[in-house]
């Protein structure tokens, strides 16, 4: 080191300068560094002072809850499936508060079973009879006009092969008809899609068969046979179709087989 006082080089454990005599300051002398602990031990704290206690960070209960910086990374939300939810049964009969869902009212079918249970069954059954009448070589409509079958038969004479052949030519026809009737009412009952289209042909033959069973007959005889109860099934059956058109028309989306 050297002398404060003259500036001459001083050995570094000199309490006073040779040259000039000067009291030199004793040179600072670093403190030993303290030893470091061993692995795993804490080091021990200054005698009268409290270690401070260090913060323990916790971890956070939910990802929401880690502060950034923390040390801890963010979970992505698991998502939960929607719980199945049971059908709701509504009852028959709305409830007062309860919810009630818009159904459409279904149109009435009544008018429907009368065609399938009465009508079409009963005109099958009376196309039978007339079918069976014409077989045995019964004139139905002339029964009025002749005491008999046998005189109906004389009233032009040698022609009895033309009545027969004209009784069994509309004894097949009549029996086709009573057949047609029972297909076609299980085609409506089944909702078939041709039910309707199949009962408006139905009605037309059994019109047309009949007009034409009428007027030839009425020809052969060489006069108009007016027997109420041949026109009585004509306007029948015309009023049938119309009416059953209207009614089948609205219910048209039930016929889908």
């Amino acid at each position: 080191m050297f002398c404060s006082s003259c500036g001459a080089k001083v050995a570094d454990t000199a309490r006073s300068c040779p040259i000039c005599g000067a009291a030199l300051a004793a040179p600072d002398v670093p403190s030993a560094a303290p030893s470091a602990p061993a692995s795993g031990a804490s080091p021990a704290p200054d005698a009268g002072l409290a270690a401070p206690a260090q913060p323990v960070a916790q971890a956070p209960s939910s990802p929401a809850a880690a502060a950034p910086g923390q040390g801890f990374a963010p979970q992505a939300p698991v998502q939960q499936a929607p719980a199945q939810q049971a059908p709701v049964a509504y009852p028959q009969q709305p409830v007062a508060g309860a919810p009630y869902p818009a159904v459409a009212a279904e149109p009435p079918m009544k008018w429907y079973k009368f065609v399938i249970w009465v009508q079409l069954f009963l005109n099958a059954l009376l196309l039978a009879v007339t079918t069976f009448q014409l077989a045995q070589g019964a004139f139905t409509f002339v029964s009025g006009v002749f005491p008999s079958f046998a005189a109906a038969y004389g009233y032009v004479p040698g022609e009895w092969v033309l009545f027969t052949v004209f009784n069994a030519v509309f004894a097949v026809l009549f029996c086709a008809l009573a057949v047609m009737c029972i297909v076609v009412r299980q085609e409506l009952a089944a909702f078939r899609r041709v039910g309707p289209m199949h009962y408006y042909v139905l009605m037309g033959a059994i019109i047309g068969v009949q007009f034409l069973y009428i007027a030839i007959q009425s020809l052969m005889m060489g006069t108009l046979l007016t027997n109420p109860t041949s026109f009585s099934g004509l306007f029948f059956a015309v009023a049938m179709i119309f009416i059953n058109k209207a009614y089948f028309d609205k219910r048209m989306h039930l016929f889908v087989n």
